[in-house]
């Protein structure tokens, strides 16, 4: 075996080892970016909840494109929740991953449970396209190293 050909083998492993593991770190923190935005835009729908009943004098109302929100009367309140859950989707005819934000409000002498969930599809498609196109990118690279050299 030639000299060229172990050290294009070693550049091409060494390569491959090192794209792998930026692709990982990159991976995570794209995830927890696109994590963070997702449950902050939740938290502001507690805020806008809370302008809506300030400006209207009435609970918003349930139905949204973005998010579902339902909204029940209770005695006691309750501690803010977020927590991840699959939901059926009719639609899609499948379990769906979804965000849910529980929150309280007072309106009139009363306490609200006002829930806003939130599909993760979008987070999970994005993260998908992500990797696919990294992944891509470290075969054109190992293409190219292979033939190239």
């Amino acid at each position: 075996m030639r000299l060229i050909t172990l050290t294009n083998i070693v550049y091409i492993v060494l390569s491959v080892v090192i794209v792998s593991v930026a692709g990982f770190i990159f991976y995570q923190n794209v995830n927890s970016i696109i994590d963070e935005e997702f449950t902050e835009s939740l938290l502001n729908k507690k805020e806008e909840t809370i302008l809506y009943i300030d400006k209207y004098h009435a609970l918003p109302p349930e139905n949204n494109t973005a998010e579902f929100i339902h909204i029940s009367p209770v005695k006691i309140k309750g501690n803010e929740t977020v927590i991840d859950s699959l939901i059926y989707n009719e639609a899609e005819q499948e379990d769906c991953p979804y965000r849910i934000f529980t929150f309280y409000v007072s309106f009139q002498h009363q306490y609200y449970q006002v829930t806003v969930s939130k599909s993760l599809l979008e987070q999970e498609d994005l993260i998908e396209s992500l990797f696919f196109f990294f992944l891509f990118i470290l075969i054109i690279f190992i293409f190219i190293l292979f033939f190239f050299n």
